[in-house]
């Protein structure tokens, strides 16, 4: 908790020092300020507790085009400075490494989102692309003991790690922007978002090497094609908090909800646990039949805790019946 109360009095700093001009006059706020205020998100705290770094997204005042970089400011306060700038890209999900040596996060430089690092022990902090996958990277967690990261992104349910020549999408396009959906039991837009049957958002851990690179092809926390296909994170609104690291950094847990011709109309997702040995992984919260999500391991390795609905919920005639 006092993590977090760190991490909100920050970017409470942050707005302040970055969002007023140093002789505020009053006015009327117009359609012009709200657009163009600055946005903080995604405050990380270094281990020891003196820093802490936060994504800024910048929006032109005259093309409206938007740029987010990540920013750090002393814990104690201080003026924000930019730090891992990269020309034309932009940066965002910084986090620590568990000793506090290295900054990691995500960025577009390379022409896709990959994972990124900087090695704050360097006399001259420079950004190194710590992955290069077919695929775009969504998310990533750090292991505890910092030689793991689990990655996660759009791929193939056959895919063996993230990204292939071969996308996974069944649709067929056109004629111009229009889609064909020739399986109907599935989702085919989450939200703002279309959703292209065939590919799923999966989740990988891959070693660390002593350079902080990704090294070695991975392990799909999903195992092979037969026990579980769907997303994880789910979809639409799902994101790191429904991943977690065991404490000794030998498997991990993941929530998921099987994406058969049930999916559409159920809440029932569960808590799975990987090995991470490529085989098929096995549900931790087999029992509940409802909404199972945000594992928390304890400290120990002992206990294993999460969120769960009280009973399941299914859509019949239009309305919703528990």
């Amino acid at each position: 908790m006092s993590r977090l109360k760190t991490a909100l009095g920050v970017l409470a700093i942050a707005l302040t020092a970055t969002s007023l001009p140093a002789q505020t006059v009053q006015r009327t706020m117009t359609e012009q300020d709200l657009v163009t205020l600055k946005r903080v998100a995604a405050p990380a705290v270094s281990p020891d507790g003196m820093w802490a770094v936060y994504q800024q997204t910048d929006t032109d005042p005259a093309s409206y085009k938007r740029a987010t970089g990540l920013w750090r400011v002393a814990t104690r306060g201080g003026a924000p400075a930019r730090i891992a700038d990269l020309a034309d890209a932009n940066e965002n999900t910084p986090a620590f490494s568990p000793d506090g040596k290295r900054l990691c996060f995500i960025s577009d430089k390379s022409g896709s989102d990959q994972l990124w690092m900087l090695d704050l022990t360097a006399p001259v902090a420079m950004p190194v692309a710590a992955s290069a996958f077919k695929a775009d990277v969504a998310g990533f967690l750090l292991s505890p003991n910092g030689q793991r990261v689990l990655v996660w992104g759009d791929v193939a349910r056959d895919c063996p790690t993230l990204g292939c020549d071969k996308s996974g999408d069944t649709s067929s396009p056109g004629p111009g922007t229009g889609r064909y959906y020739t399986d109907g039991t599935r989702f085919v837009r989450h939200w703002d978002s279309w959703e292209a049957p065939g590919n799923y958002s999966r989740a990988f851990a891959f070693e660390l090497g002593a350079d902080g690179k990704i090294a070695g092809d991975g392990a799909a926390l999903d195992g092979p094609p037969g026990v579980l296909t769907g997303d994880t994170p789910t979809k639409p609104t799902g994101g790191a908090e429904e991943l977690a690291w065991a404490a000794d950094s030998a498997s991990a847990f993941f929530v998921a909800r099987q994406a058969d011709r049930n999916e559409p109309l159920s809440t029932d997702t569960d808590v799975w646990h990987s090995m991470l040995d490529g085989k098929a992984p096995h549900k931790a919260s087999k029992d509940n039949r409802a909404a199972d999500t945000l594992p928390s391991p304890s400290p120990d390795g002992q206990w294993l805790a999460w969120a769960a609905m009280a009973r399941p919920v299914t859509r019949l005639t239009g309305k919703w019946f528990s």
